[in-house]
């Protein structure tokens, strides 16, 4: 969006982490990109929506607008509001709930929060199709965009490989560690009894105590946060993605594709890309056929490259750079068209964009935080 439009990048909730080098060091390479970073404090986002217009104001997940909208429809009267929902929440969490790990209340608690905050945005961006069609069938969410993750494709190391079994997550997301749970537990021992020379490597930053005691089982690498994937993507004969729930696009499948690595992966793990199993990914929930898979993958040099390279092209087809631009460049069109619709276009866009983290307030307090102010 930089490269042809005027970009503000806001971190609205402060936390004194953020003032560290860990996160400070990103701030270069974004105002290299030509984006400009707020200064990072306290209040800044109501500051700033005081003193500049905007054109859009573009939120990264459901609850950031649930707590700053409010501000921004405030300040921001003209603006044009993007909701980008990452993945569909509480279809995530449905999946979750049938394994009975949360409540079916919670669910139905965050589709209730969800969708209020998508029908009040003027464009909701859905990162696979399988969401999109959720959204406008079955809820009537209208304006939903796909735009996926930008992911651009990185040239596929030749020559044999080592028996290298590879995930790559952080561990603070609840998905990753049930997966790594039921991975090492019901399907990596069936491999490493086969073939007692492979490895498995897992990457991700934040592994709790449980994660890096799974370094205890043989064959198994729990490496934690590395400061670079590539090496380990471009060495592995296999990426896993044995995710029992989820949502959306895995940027973990993407990473993998990418690099000409192929990907055995769940149903879970291979929305969003409607892959042919067998070609582009090989997708089974069977945890014998998974292990049965990965074996014959490390058998097999010439079965890896032909899958990881149609994998990599179907990424490209869906993710590369040049595809997603012009559907960033499709989406701004019908943000102005909306815009114009309603008051005179801008000749210019400048965009407002929020990326905030952590635990969100509940709606009575934002409702009651805005009517004070």
């Amino acid at each position: 969006m930089a490269e042809n439009h005027l970009v503000d990048l806001c971190v609205a909730r402060f936390y004194e982490e953020y003032l560290q080098d860990e996160y400070q060091k990103y701030i270069p390479l974004l105002i290299g990109k030509g984006i400009n970073v707020l200064p990072i404090r306290r209040g800044i986002a109501q500051e700033v929506l005081q003193q500049r217009k905007y054109d859009i104001g573009f939120f990264e997940f459901y609850w950031i607008a649930e707590e700053n909208i409010f501000h921004f429809w405030k300040f921001q009267p003209g603006a044009i509001t993007i909701v980008d929902s990452v993945d569909v929440h509480f279809a995530r969490e449905e999946s979750q709930a049938k394994l009975g790990q949360i409540s079916w209340k919670k669910v139905n608690d965050t589709r209730k929060r969800e969708l209020s905050i998508y029908r009040n945005a003027d464009i909701t961006l859905a990162v696979s199709e399988e969401d999109i069609s959720l959204l406008r069938s079955k809820y009537h969410i209208r304006n939903v965009l796909f735009v996926p993750n930008i992911v651009p494709s990185v040239p596929r190391r030749p020559g044999l490989r080592d028996p290298v079994a590879l995930f790559i997550g952080s561990f603070l997301w609840p998905p990753n560690a049930d997966a790594m749970e039921w991975f090492t537990r019901e399907i990596w021992p069936k491999i490493y009894k086969q073939n007692n020379k492979a490895k498995f490597q897992i990457i991700g930053s934040s592994p709790s105590p449980e994660m890096l005691a799974l370094s205890e089982i043989p064959g198994i690498e729990v490496l934690g946060f590395v400061p670079e994937t590539t090496p380990y993507l471009k060495n592995a004969a296999v990426s896993v993605a044995p995710l029992r729930y989820g949502g959306g696009m895995k940027g973990k499948v993407n990473e993998a594709l990418s690099h000409g690595l192929p990907v055995v992966a769940t149903s879970i793990g291979s929305q969003g890309f409607h892959a042919e199993n067998g070609k582009e990914m090989i997708i089974t929930d069977d945890p014998d056929q998974f292990a049965v898979e990965i074996i014959g993958l490390f058998e097999d040099y010439q079965k890896q490259e032909l899958i990881g390279m149609a994998g990599q092209q179907l990424n490209a087809s869906l993710c590369s750079p040049e595809v997603v631009r012009d559907l960033l460049k499709k989406m701004i069109e019908q943000a102005e068209f909306i815009r114009a619709s309603g008051s005179k276009r801008s000749t210019s866009v400048k965009i407002f964009l929020w990326r905030m983290r952590s635990k969100v307030k509940t709606a009575r307090e934002i409702i009651r935080h805005y009517l004070k102010s």
